[in-house]
């Protein structure tokens, strides 16, 4: 935020927003807090939705951040909860709460006034390292929300025989935010399916530049997961993981966004 704000131009044209979520959330959870946050900040400073420049939002996302916002410029239809579930909503057993949490998390319309995304660093396809036993293990540590708590329990009980069974694979039917991120998990193939609706861009990082670019990895994640076809760019950086400090990163960002304002 200091690289985009120091620049004379950037700064008279942009607004830095962050957005904080809890570490135990799976992505979908995360993608749906975002959403709603996106819209009550829009209703606040835009009560009327009459600036034209609150409808031209661009999403930066690190890591994990960039399956979030990934998941504010697709459509999801029916793809995300039928990674999860074998019959229609309206046919489970559970509590209403359940079913208006699951509905608003699984089937949505993309953010309309997000209009460009820019993923740096982030597992599209998941990571191998969410699959390393020890990572497993951690993840075992970082406890749910209580309302997400309370969802996985009345799907346990009551929906277990719709449940896809690829989630069986995972603790906790695969709801903390690192086993989300497992190659494994049907999510990231459901999001997948879900054509982005807004142009976007790829940064990635890699710890050995001089490595066949399908072979390259952030030491976290590797290319072939980073790697989105139909980017308007794609930019490689040499570095690790954490490349959001390192000045070519901070760098294209700017351009993007003088890219942006181009547009």
């Amino acid at each position: 935020m200091n690289e985009v704000l120091r620049d004379p131009e950037l700064r008279s044209k942009y607004q830095c927003w962050y957005f904080l979520y809890p570490t135990g959330l799976p992505v979908y959870a995360s993608a749906e807090k975002l959403r709603r946050m996106l819209y009550i900040a829009r209703d606040h400073y835009d009560p009327q939705h009459n600036n034209p420049q609150m409808q031209r939002m661009v999403l930066v996302g690190h890591s994990m951040g960039g399956l979030l916002s990934r998941m504010q410029a697709i459509d999801s239809g029916m793809n995300i909860y039928d990674a999860f579930f074998t019959k229609p909503l309206d046919q489970l057993k559970l509590k209403p709460l359940t079913k208006r949490l699951i509905s608003e998390a699984m089937i949505f319309d993309r953010v309309p006034f997000v209009s460009r995304t820019v993923f740096v660093a982030s597992p599209h396809q998941g990571s191998s390292v969410a699959e390393i036993p020890v990572v497993r293990a951690f993840s075992l540590l970082v406890n749910p929300t209580t309302s997400l708590d309370a969802v996985t329990l009345d799907v346990r009980m009551n929906a277990s025989a719709e449940l896809n069974p690829d989630l069986w694979k995972f603790n906790n039917l695969g709801c903390r935010s690192t086993q989300t991120l497992s190659p494994y998990h049907p999510l990231l193939r459901a999001i997948k399916k879900c054509p982005m609706q807004v142009p976007y861009h790829s940064i990635i990082a890699a710890q050995k530049p001089d490595e066949q670019l399908c072979d390259t990895s952030d030491g976290v994640v590797a290319y072939w997961s980073s790697h989105v076809p139909g980017a308007v760019s794609e930019k490689i950086k040499h570095g690790s993981h954490s490349c959001t400090k390192l000045p070519g990163v901070s760098e294209e960002i700017r351009r993007i966004l003088k890219l942006h304002l181009k547009k």
